[in-house]
């Protein structure tokens, strides 16, 4: 499944297994591989987990998230977080035109300015690690300092779970056909 065998119960040591029943307990769920993958470096994996369950459950609405979470997969080329994050979306309500479109890599119709807003602040930090002032105006008027800067925060997040799936080389699941497939390898953000 990855470079780095995940690690299994009887091989953590107290530490590990201790951020492992910490995340059980608090989060009420069991880590994910991506998790595990963190908890080579338990304080570390502690921090990322809490930080990534914030973004993950607490900021935006689920369909915004959803949404700057498939921009991100995409943009960054990981089929893998696409992967895991498409039946999110689908449950958030985001269209199935929509999906497609960003698939593609193309930029969707939205009929809604803060989604409009959304996506143009999300491609720009992508490429630019930055924003244009005619967006940053604008995101301002339409989604609000909150928002913005909830935004910006899942975007960077997405960004280096993209960089974790690439660097340890998480595959999909058997039988799973990539939803995109690029010739170019996995480039991050200041690359187009």
């Amino acid at each position: 499944m990855t470079r780095l065998p995940l690690l299994q119960w009887n091989e953590m040591n107290e530490e590990q297994r201790e951020v492992v029943e910490w995340f059980r307990a608090e989060k009420g769920r069991e880590p994910q591989p991506t998790h595990l993958t963190w908890m080579r470096s338990p304080a570390l994996a502690k921090q990322v987990l809490e930080f990534g369950h914030h973004l993950r459950y607490e900021i935006l609405d689920a369909r915004k998230r959803e949404l700057a979470i498939l921009i991100t997969g995409r943009a960054c080329k990981s089929p893998v977080e696409w992967h895991l994050h498409l039946p999110h979306a689908r449950k958030a309500g985001i269209e199935e035109q929509i999906i497609s479109d960003l698939a593609a890599n193309k930029k969707p119709q939205f009929t809604n300015d803060q989604e409009d807003a959304l996506y143009d602040v999300c491609m720009n930090l992508l490429k630019d690690l930055s924003v244009s002032d005619e967006n940053y105006e604008r995101s301002m008027r339409v989604l609000g300092p909150k928002e913005y800067v909830e935004l910006v925060a899942i975007t960077g997040f997405y960004v280096l779970m993209a960089m974790l799936i690439g660097a340890f080389n998480f595959k999909l699941p058997e039988g799973v056909e990539p939803a995109f497939v690029d010739d170019a390898p996995p480039r991050g953000p200041g690359h187009s």
